[in-house]
């Protein structure tokens, strides 16, 4: 397929370009330009106090760049429009949102909060799919059982998958989560991706910060790396899961290892390793093969 083809079936839907952000007299975001697509998964990773999350804020619309515009697709045909110039009502029909924290003062059931998903539907046709909407959302989350219980008094990988329902059910052509999977046991982290994983398929645009390298790994068609505020690395879970550049990065020694009969990367720290070892120069091997009886 040539890239003009690949570009006509999986358009731009969210971009930003040259994206500065300065929070405290401190600048988070330098010069960052991304492009986002449909029927991907781009995962975002990088060292905690990267720029992740505040690349995250900007991207959904929610904090504006100090120099630098974003752009989402605003109609059918895919017309780029700057996210600033479109209404709060209309921008949550485009993206949905699960941020970090997703904790509730009120006590909501489970069931009330992903309804709230609902909201930007409300006085359209769409309203009429609310119920069937909210339960399938409910079923992929495994939180139907969950339904009518208050939120607070949920753990916090409840809250976690109740807060990845409603946005689910928001039903919008771009999803964007905020370490969805923090709060997850492993279970629930493979399911939670995985159907973000299925949306995509469906042709959503997808972007989710994990600090799971490996899930990454496994789920990601492009994954793009942050370090102090500037994209480092840019493409497929192969070219970016690097041990050299993952080492660098983490300031952590780590060995990229491929998974036995699949391409899927693993990657694991070399404990014991640091922080007196220096991390591995640019021409050290970038992976391990893993034995098959390891």
């Amino acid at each position: 397929m040539s890239a003009a083809q690949d570009d006509r079936r999986n358009p731009v839907t969210l971009a930003c370009e040259d994206v500065h952000v300065e929070l405290g007299g401190t600048e988070i975001l330098r010069g960052i330009d991304l492009t986002l697509r449909s029927g991907e998964v781009t995962v975002l990773v990088g060292p905690n106090g990267a720029g992740k999350s505040t690349l995250f804020a900007v991207l959904a619309g929610d904090l504006a760049p100090r120099t630098g515009r974003v752009r989402i697709a605003a109609d059918a045909d895919g017309r780029l429009e700057d996210v600033s110039s479109i209404r709060p009502l209309l921008l949550a029909r485009m993206r949905a949102v699960q941020m970090q924290d997703s904790r509730l003062s009120f006590a909501f059931t489970a069931r009330a909060s992903v309804e709230m998903g609902r909201a930007p539907w409300v006085g359209t046709d769409e309203e009429e799919r609310d119920d069937a909407v909210v339960e399938s959302a409910m079923r992929a989350s495994e939180t139907l059982a969950l339904a009518g219980q208050q939120v607070p008094v949920l753990s916090g990988g409840e809250r976690a998958r109740v807060a990845f329902a409603r946005a689910l059910a928001q039903e919008t052509g771009i999803l964007l989560l905020d370490e969805p999977t923090a709060a997850l046991d492993i279970r629930h982290q493979e399911r939670v991706i995985a159907t973000a994983r299925e949306r995509a398929a469906q042709g959503a645009t997808v972007l989710v910060i994990v600090h799971d390298l490996s899930l990454a790994g496994a789920y990601a068609d492009r994954i793009v790396l942050l370090s102090d505020g500037l994209v480092v690395a840019d493409g497929s879970p192969a070219e970016v899961l690097d041990a050299a550049l993952l080492s660098s990065v983490y300031d952590y020694p780590v060995t990229v290892l491929n998974a036995p009969g699949t391409d899927e990367r693993l990657v694991v720290p070399l404990r014991g390793r640091a922080p007196a070892s220096p991390a591995p120069s640019l021409d050290t091997p970038s992976s391990t093969p893993l034995e098959a009886n390891a």
